[in-house]
């Protein structure tokens, strides 16, 4: 358990694919300075500067991309950050009846339900959440996506006070975690839709 746990969310293959993946890549606060000062490494000793996407990944650049999964799954297994996902079958959802028609919607609701699972449960009781998803265009209200994450995880995991004590959007192109979790997200995404 965690007493404050940073959540970088991302979506992939949202669009033209069967399969959409929801993710976020989950790090102690506590960890956060060591993984942003590895990257920060990372990028220099492999001269990648520019955003790290997995729909950036070419012939050319498949080594520094290898290694970039090999250093997050080191991070991983040394406890310095979790990665969890969902796969949803776009084919299987209704949007019309479930989210009032809006893809938006069930996405936000998607994040949701990977936040509750994934990462209320690894908050303590009194420990916080700080949630970061991917800037874009939303008519869906941030602020209500985390009053509703704060009830859910009030009634599943028995938190006293509220776990979410922030959510905003933020551009990717200035956060690490967030790069990273969209790279796994994509080799997840790319798997499902092979």
């Amino acid at each position: 358990m965690h007493s404050e746990l940073h959540a970088f969310c991302d979506e992939s293959c949202q669009t033209g694919h069967r399969f959409m993946v929801v993710g976020t890549l989950l790090v102690p606060t506590a960890r956060l300075q060591d993984l942003n000062d590895t990257m920060r490494e990372w990028r220099r000793l492999q001269n990648m500067t520019a955003e790290l996407k997995w729909t950036k990944i070419t012939n050319a650049k498949i080594v520094e991309y290898s290694s970039l999964i090999d250093l997050a799954f080191a991070r991983i297994r040394a406890g310095a950050c979790k990665f969890n996902c969902i796969v949803v079958d776009r084919n299987q959802v209704d949007y019309a009846t479930y989210h009032q028609g809006s893809e938006e919607l069930g996405l936000y609701k998607f994040y949701h339900q990977l936040l509750l699972h994934r990462a209320c449960r690894f908050t303590s009781n009194g420990g916080k959440l700080r949630i970061f998803i991917d800037d874009k265009l939303s008519s869906v209200s941030l602020k209500t996506v985390g009053r509703c994450l704060n009830l859910s995880a009030r009634s599943k995991y028995g938190h006293e006070e509220d776990v979410v004590a922030q959510i905003e959007a933020i551009d990717s192109k200035k956060s690490c975690p967030m790069q990273i979790c969209d790279v796994l997200m994509g080799a997840v995404g790319f798997h499902w839709n092979s």
